[in-house]
């Protein structure tokens, strides 16, 4: 009797794969995101189940151990070669088999149970951008919300640098179980096409769900003698490369070169860690333009501290009335948004992913969380895994095209 190609388990459960009155097939598979949410103990147990079942009648076992070991686990089990392995097991009665069987899946299920109880301690919710700025404000917002539902701290973790691979990679590199998850943002996509990180964007991280959307703001200082979006092009075009934009990661350091590329003007780019820092240089007139999200913007242009121009979308913002949109302001080519969504480690069992990403829809459908996202320019916005993942796909294909007409250089 010949077994075909067995499909990889998506559960430790779905490891045991074939049973028939002459042959039982077990597959053990060592990857992460199936060993780890069962104790050592549990499936110790489990293989010393199967080893005694197998004396007398036909019985395939096909154990991979590789690189997950306990000292439960026969040691020499693993020196033999699977060839040796099969030799060497005896044979059982069909009703020895089946019995065994249901003892194994009785033990598989009190590791399944783990997921159950997730939460059950403390969960980092790793921000890839300084304190102050529009994600981590969002951050925030929802780690609150999901610390009263859990009754477990959500600890919010700012890891600034690299355009958001610093933060992001500190996620890349945590144990796929559900207590590092990432606020990741348009930024996410963008470093896809723009540099070269450790990580995949989208083979290393599961994508739990969307966050928020918001439309972007272009600002400048109260000093550029500008009162509209016209003028602000014309001042740029008699000043090539003279005005200093800030960036705050790839995401809208892309926008202003998109907004470049439409209008025809060219501006000096400065990087910055954060929306904090570069919105104090703002102030301060070390610089003169940015474009960002509304969350910051909003009582510093209604204040008149920042001159804002324009905003991106079809409609204006309800807290900044007064702001026309591009197309409004006589450039309705040039349109662009941001976006915000969770991720986690690749591996991560899916209960864990569908738990997050229903949890998280809960309190993005909660009508303060909504009115204060409103107030500060952002919409709620959830999504499914599979949505945030297409999402991203589709991204990562449209900046790629940005990064081309631009002639930026990949890091």
């Amino acid at each position: 009797m010949s077994i075909g190609p067995v499909e990889r388990p998506k559960s430790f459960c779905q490891a045991l794969s074939v049973v028939s009155s002459e042959l039982l097939l077990i597959v053990l598979v060592d990857e992460s995101e199936t060993l780890r949410p069962y104790s050592s103990s549990v499936i110790a147990v489990t293989l010393r189940a199967v080893a005694a079942t197998a004396k007398s009648k036909a019985l395939t076992h096909n154990v991979g151990i590789g690189r997950f070991q306990t000292p439960a686990v026969d040691k020499s089990l693993e020196r033999r070669s699977s060839y040796e392995r099969r030799n060497r097991m005896a044979t059982s009665k069909t009703g020895s088999v089946e019995v065994a069987l249901l003892s194994i899946l009785s033990l598989l299920a009190v590791g399944a149970s783990a997921d159950e109880s997730y939460p059950s301690r403390p969960v980092r919710l790793v921000v890839p951008f300084a304190a102050g700025g529009s994600t981590s404000v969002i951050a925030r917002l929802i780690g609150q919300k999901l610390a009263e539902d859990w009754h477990q701290p959500v600890i919010v973790d700012n890891r600034p640098g690299g355009a958001t691979a610093v933060g992001t990679e500190v996620v890349f590199r945590s144990p796929p179980d559900g207590y590092t998850i990432l606020a990741a943002s348009s930024s996410h996509a963008i470093n896809a096409t723009l540099r070269k990180t450790p990580y995949d964007a989208i083979r290393d991280f599961a994508p739990v769900t969307t966050l928020s959307r918001s439309p972007y703001v272009l600002v400048v200082h109260p000093s550029l003698p500008v009162k509209s979006l016209k003028e602000f092009i014309a001042l740029a075009k008699a000043r090539p490369g003279e005005l200093d934009y800030a960036s705050t990661g790839a995401a809208n350091h892309l926008a202003t070169e998109l907004l470049g590329i439409t209008a025809n003007i060219k501006m000096h780019h400065i990087p910055y860690k954060g929306g904090g820092p570069a919105i104090n240089d703002l102030l301060g007139g070390h610089v003169q333009v940015h474009i960002t999200t509304a969350v910051n913007m909003i009582p510093l242009i209604n204040s008149g501290r920042l001159k804002g121009l324009a905003i991106t979308g079809d409609e204006r913002l309800p807290a900044l009335r007064s702001l026309p949109t591009f197309g409004e302001a006589g450039l309705p080519a040039f349109n662009s948004n941001n976006w915000n969504g969770v991720l986690v480690p690749a591996r991560t069992p899916r209960p864990i992913v569908e738990k997050l990403s229903a949890d998280i829809g809960k309190v993005l459908r909660m009508p303060d969380v909504r009115d204060k996202l409103d107030a500060q320019g952002n919409f709620a916005w959830s999504s499914t895994p599979a949505q945030f993942a297409a999402l991203i796909k589709s991204e990562i294909e449209r900046f790629a095209e940005v990064v081309k007409a631009a002639h930026i250089k990949t890091e």
